[in-house]
């Protein structure tokens, strides 16, 4: 078996390994068995860098967590009922667990939590490939307990659940399954794809809220495009709601975030291909907050507008009337979605050149010139910004002759 402290010293900051010894030295100090385990050994074994650190301790509660803030320098910033904590410590967040069981009592149910041992704790994971501890305990740190055989499964590149109702009792399974398998680059086993399958349709049991959260997720990795196809082609998307699904060819995103206005884009390329038909159900179904509700909602706006975008003959002001007001993230999905190369540029255009478009006047300047208040100031900047919109005035003195040839009495 691979040296495993060198593995960790390979991939983990300086100061990672001074919270490692602060769990380590709380650990001597009270008698509990602490662990590190789950990504941060699965990313480490791959040799990639560790940004978190998931910690199981035996015996955890709030006093050895506030023990091993205070060691790093700081507090424990969230705790919870099931004896988890969060620490956030010299830039890196670390997350304190209690080793547990769990037991579900339905498909798609939250999971009764006991206390239990390191070894049904690493029993009641999702994957082999994060059921992987590193001894945290003085004299055996970075010693590999690997119950599961996940190192071998990384060294082949596999996807493997534990049990054969892993996607039955959760099954958001089905889709960290696919976004470890995109990230990754992994294969799954064959027992696990059958497994998967068999499985579609627990995904019908999942609140609106937790597929959300996983869509979500799944448009955070750098590889979202291939995740998302893989979800199409494996009939997830389908399961979620039944016309959903995925452009067969490349979607080319402007870059890679977090950032909500990225996630969101890939919102409305998920949602354009719903009929009227099926957006306020699918909106419905993942219980969406106004943001996602209104970009899927815009979305189907632009898809009603596009027979009109194709006229050559939308005049700049026509244009602008058409997209104004729709959510920028619509825009930008419609952009990138493949099946509307066509009219691009168009958009691209709109989006470029005319949307932040001004005019210099203001509507105290219109009513010194004559126009009447009220209503008639508000035409004429509509008036106005048409114009310049459509390239009839470009100055301000050109605003002030066109206000006073088209001045509304």
């Amino acid at each position: 078996m691979r040296n495993i402290n060198s593995v960790l010293r390979g991939c983990l900051s300086d100061s990672q390994l001074r919270i490692l010894r602060a769990v380590s030295e709380v650990s001597a100090i009270n008698g509990n068995e602490s662990y590190l385990v789950g990504g941060a050994v699965r990313d480490g074994l791959l040799g990639t860098p560790i940004l978190d650190l998931d910690i199981s301790v035996s015996n955890a509660d709030l006093a050895f967590a506030e023990a091993v803030a205070s060691k790093c320098n700081t507090r424990v910033s969230e705790s919870s009922q099931f004896s988890t904590y969060k620490i956030a410590a010299y830039g890196t967040e670390v997350d304190i667990a209690m080793t547990r069981s769990e037991r579900y009592d339905s498909p798609a149910a939250l999971p009764s939590v006991l206390p239990a041992s390191i070894g049904e704790d690493l029993q009641r994971r999702d994957f082999s490939i994060n059921a992987i501890a590193l001894s945290l305990s003085e004299d055996s740190f970075g010693e590999p307990l690997d119950t599961m055989g996940g190192i071998g499964d990384i060294d082949r590149k596999i996807i493997r659940i534990l049990h054969p109702e892993s996607f039955r009792d959760d099954p958001t399974r089905a889709f960290r399954a696919i976004r470890y398998a995109g990230r990754l680059g992994f294969e799954f086993e064959h027992e696990t794809l059958n497994s998967l399958k068999c499985s579609l349709p627990y995904i019908n049991s999942l609140s609106g809220d937790r597929i959300r959260n996983e869509i979500r997720y799944m448009f955070f990795e750098k590889s979202a495009n291939t995740i998302m196809s893989m979800a199409r082609g494996l009939n997830v998307l389908e399961a979620i709601y039944p016309t959903l699904t995925w452009p067969e060819s490349s979607i080319v995103m402007p870059g890679h975030s977090k950032d909500d206005e990225n996630v969101l884009a890939f919102v409305s390329i998920l949602s354009e291909s719903l009929d009227s038909m099926d957006v306020e159900r699918f909106i419905g179904r993942l219980n969406m907050p106004s943001k996602w509700s209104k970009v899927v909602l815009d979305t189907q706006k632009i898809k009603e507008l596009l027979e009109m975008l194709e006229i050559n003959s939308v005049s700049n002001s026509e244009l602008f009337k058409m997209m104004s007001g729709l959510h920028r993230a619509s825009i930008e999905g419609i952009l990138r979605h493949p099946k509307y190369a066509a009219i691009r540029s168009k958009i691209q255009f709109f989006v470029d050149e005319l949307l932040d478009i001004r005019i210099y006047l203001t509507g105290n300047d219109l009513i010194s010139l004559g126009v009447r208040e009220g209503e008639s100031v508000g035409r004429m900047l509509e008036s106005l910004h048409n114009a310049r919109l459509d390239g009839l005035v470009a100055t301000k003195e050109d605003e002030i002759a066109f206000v006073r040839n088209h001045k509304l009495n």
